[in-house]
């Protein structure tokens, strides 16, 4: 009989983990929970966990072992809060960091929760007040933190979320409209799947999530990618200015045009112009080289290619749709010489 109930219970611990909103906490699979720890006194915590069998557990931290004074009773869709007084032994937590193991007394490991500035830590450490939380999001668990600990009930996210403003700009500073802003935890793993929206006219972008470590990655065609991984904060909100590399603003023709016999850097052409212009340059080996673009001030605002090339007689196009009217100065560098041109952009 007592087989079969475990068999029963787990099967309905399973269907409950997957049918349950991403945002509220199923029962068990992962053991523990919830935590809340007094920052003043490690030996003051209280731990929320779930088991599906009766018996003897302990617990370790990095510092402590104690088992539990008693054996655990199962009852079905229980929260089991630990605390001190559950213990045979002291047993603290260190609030700045730990690594948290469940235990059955056959030394079996049950679960663990690593937080802080430890080795293999799954997120920061929590401030005080804030408990710190389970969360599963599709066949993925993260921990977050609650400023409204739930101890002896299912977690839920109120008092645990906060707003993220996404800026996207250029190299140049400009706003970039309609890149692709994904975000959400974990989702670049396995399985993972991540929210995804736009930039409006302004390159913003703004969303609202709980507190943990969030992935963000924009992306657009003809640009390349950028992520970052932030701590979203209970009742507040960050920016984040993510800045993508527009590369369509400038090309090197790769066709071979002539044998080079020495440095030559041409005009551009047209001259002045208003968004697009070309120019050729010439290098008479491989070697490596780079071709950039100086404001009057001799400030370098960008990089048109860097890198080795193979020796010849080359066109490049360069869009400068992103920069005001003006003269600017485009540079051949090698290791053997610099060659510079005057151009003018009128717009």
């Amino acid at each position: 009989m007592k087989a079969s109930k475990r068999i029963f219970q787990f099967t309905i611990l399973i269907i409950i983990m997957f049918s349950v909103n991403i945002y509220s906490n199923p029962v068990a699979i992962h053991n523990i929970n919830e935590l809340l720890i007094d920052h003043q006194d490690s030996t003051n915590w209280k731990l929320e966990i779930t088991v599906i069998d009766t018996g003897k557990y302990y617990l370790t931290s990095l510092t402590d072992t104690a088992y539990f004074k008693d054996s655990i009773s199962v009852n079905y869709n229980e929260y089991i809060i630990i605390t001190q007084d559950s213990l045979s032994s002291p047993f603290s937590i260190n609030s700045l960091g730990d690594h948290i193991t469940l235990y059955r007394s056959s030394d079996n490991r049950i679960d663990e929760l690593i937080f802080g500035n430890v080795a293999n830590s799954e997120t920061p450490a929590p401030r005080p007040n804030q408990s710190i939380s389970l969360i599963y999001v599709g066949y993925h668990h993260k921990f977050y933190f609650d400023n409204s600990p739930t101890l002896g009930n299912a977690n839920d996210t109120l008092d645990a979320s906060g707003f993220v403003n996404v800026y996207v700009t250029n190299q140049f500073g400009n706003s970039v409209e309609n890149a692709t802003v994904k975000y959400g935890i974990i989702w670049n793993h396995p399985g993972g799947v991540p929210n995804t929206d736009t930039t409006d006219s302004n390159g913003y972008f703004k969303f609202k999530d709980v507190s943990l470590l969030t992935k963000i990655t924009v992306s657009k065609s003809d640009y390349e990618s950028a992520d970052t991984t932030i701590l979203i904060e209970i009742d507040s909100t960050i920016n984040i200015n993510l800045s993508i590399t527009d590369t369509s603003s400038q090309s090197i023709d790769e066709r071979f045009i002539a044998i080079a016999e020495e440095y030559d850097l041409n005009q551009n052409f047209p001259n002045p112009f208003n968004a697009s212009t070309s120019f050729t340059f010439s290098i008479p080996k491989r070697e490596y080289i780079e071709i950039a673009i100086f404001d009057v001030k001799g400030n370098k605002i960008q990089e048109l290619f860097s890198g080795i090339h193979e020796s010849g007689t080359y066109k490049i196009e360069w869009n400068s749709k992103f920069l005001s009217s003006g003269t600017y100065f485009y540079q051949l560098k090698t290791n053997n010489i610099i060659q510079s041109k005057k151009c003018v952009i009128l717009k």
